[in-house]
């Protein structure tokens, strides 16, 4: 009978053991079609555009008046920051010396009421007055101060739309269109001119409030137009953002090229400075019930690995990879490849 105990004992023992083995083993899967990468970071980013064949733009006034200085005729060349137009300016220059003088007054009202409020606050310190009379000094005082700086603005918006009354070339060109002449009344956003730009191609993207000062403007951009690749510079970054807080951002290619036709899309590849775009392979994406996720690899020993199912949040395609704006780490390592084969919280053995 002790005999067969031990016997027995024996045998559930090298079962147990067994069966251990046998299920360790198991939990480690080799998966074909299915391999692991490390997340990317780039200090490169990619925006679509669309192409204006030869860049340009009408030029008009910020201010209004009579035009005394507009000599150039259709196809003249224009270098950059020469004076196209003046006005005479003469209506705002009314306006200001009517403005200075009305300044002038109000200082002088000021400057009384100030005087008057100093004698009235000691004579109320001393009891000398009542609370009234302080109080309407104080007012009056105050409200003084109040038309004087309102005035002080007149007359610097009225300087700012004086120093308005010339266009200047944003940039080298030809005049290619001319809309008004010496002598005609020009108003505020009328255009004047039209200028064109010379041998150049122009495309415009849209950058967010974010990104807009990452831009690295000293570097050449990589456009890609119908599968073909150019590339091109950027030359003007717009000052105000528009629609929901995007930057216009126009870059230019050094050439006119005859395939390259207006409205065309453009995929343009922008450096940054001081920031990193991760990217990871497009394969490694899944979609579940509207939202992108990735397995990463978790790693535990030599080649293995085991999976953890996380939810990413992706933007643009560029090329065979996805930017991705949260969800991992640049330390990250994701599975790609045949991912439908992959479950969460699985032990994967593969090659990096």
């Amino acid at each position: 009978m002790k005999n067969i105990s031990k016997f027995t004992a024996i045998f559930l023992f090298l079962a147990i053991i067994l069966s251990f083995k046998g299920a360790k083993s198991d939990n480690i899967q080799t998966k074909n079609n299915v391999d692991i990468a490390h997340v990317k970071q780039k200090r490169e980013k990619l925006f679509h555009g669309r192409v204006k064949s030869q860049f340009y733009s009408k030029l008009s006034f910020q201010t209004e008046g009579n035009i005394v200085f507009l000599p150039y005729v259709k196809g003249d060349y224009i270098k950059k920051d020469a004076i196209i137009a003046r006005l005479d300016g003469i209506l705002y220059k009314i306006k200001r010396q009517q403005a200075k003088s009305a300044q002038r007054e109000y200082f002088v009202r000021y400057d009384k009421s100030k005087n008057y409020y100093k004698r009235m606050d000691l004579l109320h310190n001393s009891g000398a007055i009542s609370d009234n009379d302080y109080e309407e000094a104080m007012f009056e005082m105050r409200a003084n101060k109040e038309k004087l700086n309102a005035q002080d603005e007149e007359v610097k918006y009225l300087d700012e739309q004086i120093s308005n009354n010339a266009i200047k070339a944003p940039f080298d060109g030809f005049i290619s269109e001319k809309y008004a002449n010496v002598g005609q009344y020009a108003r505020i956003g009328e255009p004047i001119v039209e200028l064109t730009g010379t041998n150049k191609t122009q495309i415009e993207i849209m950058v967010t409030s974010s990104l807009v000062n990452k831009i690295d403007t000293d570097k050449k951009v990589k456009v890609k137009i119908s599968d073909k690749d150019y590339e091109g510079k950027i030359y003007h970054i717009s000052r105000t953002s528009i629609q929901d807080g995007g930057y216009i951002v126009k870059i230019y290619l050094d050439n006119i090229y005859d395939e390259i036709k207006d409205g065309m899309a453009a995929d343009v590849i922008v450096s940054l400075k001081n920031s990193d775009i991760t990217l990871i392979p497009l394969n490694s994406v899944m979609e579940l019930n509207g939202k992108n996720y990735v397995f990463k690899a978790i790693k535990l020993q030599n080649d293995t690995y085991e999976t953890k199912l996380t939810e990413i949040k992706t933007l643009n395609i560029q090329n065979d990879e996805i930017e991705v704006v949260s969800g991992l780490n640049k330390d990250d390592f994701v599975f790609f490849g045949d991912i439908s084969q992959i479950k969460n919280n699985e032990k994967i053995k593969t090659k990096q």
